[in-house]
């Protein structure tokens, strides 16, 4: 096996475990229960759903300058390491143990989840060459996806046992993480064999220059952050809302029916990460146009179709859809336009925008709402609309580099 075959592999067994930490989300109903009688609030029990995404963020500002100076196999390492000292904590406390434990332990999820992709990606692109990275990148996220859904799957099943109080049995799947951080360490190389480095080369369409191997870092790379700051607030406005549109807003079902719309959010996902090169093949140049402008295509249909689920179900679809098109190829983009070895901080760039995207998009979308009268229609339509703009930009953003132009700042 080439190394660079076992690169790509190790990375993708690794990646299979690094979305583990999002278990919480389907536990998270039996841990208010358990700790509710202690005295603490739902809202204060909640926050182990929205303290990794503050780790996550300082995190993915962080993650690319370190891995510019610290091997990524040892950074992906410790981040394999703090994803299993998150699940090994929340076994060891249960529900009868100190609550700020459990709050100390969402340092370690955030710290994985903000640096996940970033290291996922730069591996790749520096293993794989940029001409195949969007398409391996592609494949990891659905591998990251599957491993994050199949253990939700599996851990409720679980913590549903003695009327959810076996919750914290569920932690025990942690342990899946120790086979694959072996099996990474063991076949994941310190850095690719001169045998199989990969010539930099463009999309079908074109062959852009290559990108040097020193100078600095494009200012392209900063624009897309900026980018990815805004279409995040809008993505959220599926990602966020989308239980409290079934439920409360439109009155359209249970938490059963918007457990099926998320089960359609990541089953899509996966399908679309393992076909995105016929994708690619198909869009050539205008994925990311397409890419985007499903986005903007499921949440109009949110907007539009309210009366049933169709609108709910259709923008699912669409949104997982164009959304898993959409981040491999930025991805691979970054990878094709940045110094190799400035990769990690040009991705970087990418995840701290999309981090703080999301951190904002409640604050952002109920804001602008409430300048129309406010509810969810509105958030929808600032969503949709903010979505539609974004969409107009990346085709502009997105343009590869001609021959002799440099982006560097």
């Amino acid at each position: 096996m080439t190394t660079q075959k076992k690169a790509i592999l190790a990375v993708y067994v690794i990646s299979f475990v690094l979305l583990f930490a999002g278990l919480t989300g389907t536990t998270i109903a039996y841990i208010i229960n358990s700790y509710v009688p202690a005295g603490y609030s739902p809202g204060a029990i909640q926050q182990l759903m929205s303290m990794p995404a503050i780790f996550g963020l300082v995190t993915s500002f962080v993650i690319g300058p370190v891995a510019i100076k610290i091997n990524k196999k040892y950074l992906t390492m410790l981040c394999a390491v703090m994803v299993f000292l998150y699940f090994v904590i929340f076994a060891a406390v249960g529900s009868n143990g100190p609550f700020p434990l459990l709050l100390a332990a969402t340092a370690f999820g955030g710290i994985a989840q903000g640096s996940a992709m970033t290291l996922m990606s730069s591996m790749i692109g520096e293993f794989a060459g940029p001409a195949k990275s969007a398409n391996y990148v592609a494949i990891g996220l659905a591998i990251m996806n599957a491993g994050g859904a199949l253990v939700a799957l599996a851990g409720g099943a679980i913590a549903v046992g003695n009327g959810g109080a076996a919750w914290p049995q569920a932690y025990y799947l942690g342990v899946l993480v120790i086979p694959a951080l072996i099996i990474f360490g063991i076949l994941m190389p310190k850095k690719p064999d001169d045998a199989d480095a990969v010539p930099a080369a463009g999309p079908a369409e074109g062959t852009p220059p290559p990108p040097p191997a020193g100078g600095k870092l494009p200012v392209r790379n900063v624009i897309i952050g900026i980018l990815a700051v805004f279409s995040s607030i809008c993505i959220c406005g599926f990602l966020f809302y989308i239980s409290v549109y079934i439920v409360n807003e439109f009155k359209l079902g249970t938490s059963v029916e918007a457990g099926i719309a998320n089960s359609i959010f990541t089953i899509t996902g996966v399908v679309t990460g393992f076909t995105y090169g016929i994708w690619a093949k198909l869009f050539r140049k205008f994925l990311i146009v397409v890419s985007f402008g499903l986005v903007t295509l499921a949440l109009f249909c949110m907007m539009t179709f309210t009366s049933t689920l169709l609108g709910a179900y259709l923008g699912a679809l669409l949104m997982s859809f164009g959304f898993n098109m959409m981040n491999p190829f930025i991805m691979g983009f970054i990878i094709r336009i940045t110094p190799a070895r400035l990769v990690p901080v040009g991705i970087s760039c990418l995840m701290a925008g999309a981090n703080m995207g999301m951190f904002a998009a409640i604050y952002v979308l109920d804001f602008l709402s409430g300048l129309l009268g406010g509810g969810l229609g509105n958030v929808l339509l600032v969503a949709t609309a903010g979505m539609a703009i974004c969409t107009a930009a990346a085709w502009f953003v997105y343009q590869e580099p001609k021959a002799g132009h440099s982006t560097a700042a």
